[in-house]
């Protein structure tokens, strides 16, 4: 069994990769990037 999961946090989203592995849900991968508007609000405080 496999699954992708999408988490909603206030920043960032993730996006995990699980798979049964011996009876339980193991996390195998996650792949995350900051929202669009966190991206900008970043990108101007650099500035």
């Amino acid at each position: 069994n496999a699954a992708s999961v999408r988490v909603d946090a206030d920043s960032w989203i993730d996006y995990l990769q699980i798979g049964k592995v011996d009876g339980e849900w193991k996390i195998l991968n996650v792949l995350w990037e900051l929202r669009p508007e966190v991206k900008v609000k970043m990108m101007e405080r650099q500035q």
